[in-house]
């Protein structure tokens, strides 16, 4: 099992808005494209590349605005094997411009990253099968993507309950 602070980051992450709307965008990205082969992908989605910045950027506002420190993560994209690369790499492109944006607005607005994809490149084993599902980690994928936030909050909060002290 693992520790009680990864557990708990993992639950804390689970209940922010911006992890939620992420999440619900990748999947609503994921899922249409998941059930068609490369050839057909196109690359146009309901939520365009300046759209989906303008929505972080405000996101992170309304964040601040209450008194929320703002995290980013950037989702990974799976290590597909050779017989997937073809089949999906109209899709690891899109998302890695995406991945490019989510960067960006973390490095403009000041706001901390949690960059998954280093953690699950070259990993064949943090999905449990890439072809019915390439969105949701397998607990070792969970795991890692605990921890890694864990790195990131875990300060945020020493912190903020060191102001709160004061």
């Amino acid at each position: 099992m693992a520790p009680q602070l990864v557990l708990s980051t993992q639950n804390l992450v689970s209940r922010l808005r911006l992890y939620q709307l992420l999440r619900k965008y990748i999947l609503s990205v994921s899922e249409e494209s998941s059930l068609i082969l490369a050839d057909d992908l196109t690359l146009q989605r309901r939520v365009g590349r300046q759209e989906f910045v303008d929505n972080l950027s405000e996101i992170i506002s309304f964040a601040r605005n209450d008194k929320t420190q703002p995290v980013l993560i950037i989702p990974p994209v799976p290590t597909f094997e050779d017989s997937l690369k073809v089949r999906y790499q109209k899709l690891v492109y899109l998302h890695n411009l995406y991945q490019e944006d989510i960067a960006n607005v973390s490095s403009w607005e000041k706001v901390p990253l949690v960059d998954l994809q280093i953690f699950f490149d070259n990993r064949y084993d943090l999905f449990d099968d890439l072809v019915k599902d390439f969105v949701h980690f397998n607990a070792t994928g969970q795991t890692i993507t605990a921890k890694a936030v864990a790195e990131v909050v875990a300060p945020l909060i020493a912190t903020h309950q060191t102001n709160s002290a004061d």
